[in-house]
């Protein structure tokens, strides 16, 4: 069995084609996905069906084309779990169907007793572990750790997003907010100012790093810096 680490060429062609695949109507894409089904099984192949699955679930009612998108990026992962786009594509059909409020259906990559939202966390978490560099993963994670209530994925979130940042990966602003929120509510409150500080050098909006910031102080007793900001 081929064991090496998905490339950076294979990922990058991926995304492009998933951004490609986002522009295309639904005759279009059910074109496409019949001539991946009728191509030679491979794991590339079960990712681009996905992302097809993925483009007619966002174009029809209803959570069948996504229920096939995550069967076929499970089918990838089983195949290749050291190639971190199949477990992002994983999580994005999870977070799909978290969206469109499907029931949960207890087959595939699911977690017994997890929500989608909760599922696609832990997805986009592996696919760090997998890839720790890999931005698109770790904006997924903050959108499934945004969508989940209860911010149950909390502590999962956490350690992803230090090993993104660890990594040496520039860091989008969207990121560091979470990090810095993630950190206050885990009890890292000697990080959570420095990230704010980077979230605005880096273009986060003002109001809401000045408004973070504001707040960490007056948590922290700084009463008069709180004011000031």
């Amino acid at each position: 069995v081929d064991v090496r680490s998905q490339s950076p060429d294979e990922s990058g062609a991926w995304l492009r084609w998933r951004d490609s695949v986002a522009l295309l109507g639904g005759p279009e894409i059910k074109a496409l996905l019949a001539q991946e089904e009728a191509g030679t099984p491979s794991t590339m192949r079960q990712l681009r069906q996905g992302v097809l699955e993925l483009r007619e679930g966002t174009l029809q009612p209803g959570r069948e084309p996504l229920d096939a998108a995550l069967a076929s990026f499970c089918a990838a992962q089983r195949a290749r779990p050291d190639w971190w786009i199949p477990w992002f594509g994983t999580g994005m059909a999870q977070l799909a169907l978290a969206r469109g409020r499907f029931p949960v259906r207890p087959a595939g990559c699911h977690t017994e007793g997890t929500s989608y939202i909760q599922d696609a966390g832990l997805a986009f978490a592996h696919a760090l572990e997998v890839a720790p560099r890999a931005r698109e993963a770790a904006e997924a994670l903050g959108d499934a750790v945004e969508a989940d209530p209860r911010w149950g994925l909390g502590d999962v979130a956490r350690s992803a997003l230090r090993r993104f940042a660890a990594s040496g990966a520039e860091q989008p602003p969207n990121v560091l907010l979470l990090r810095a929120r993630l950190e206050r509510e885990g009890g890292g409150r000697d990080s959570v100012l420095p990230l704010l500080r980077t979230y605005l050098s880096s273009g986060g909006d003002s109001g809401v790093g000045l408004l973070e910031a504001a707040r960490e102080r007056f948590f922290q007793g700084d009463r008069l810096a709180a004011e000031a900001e």
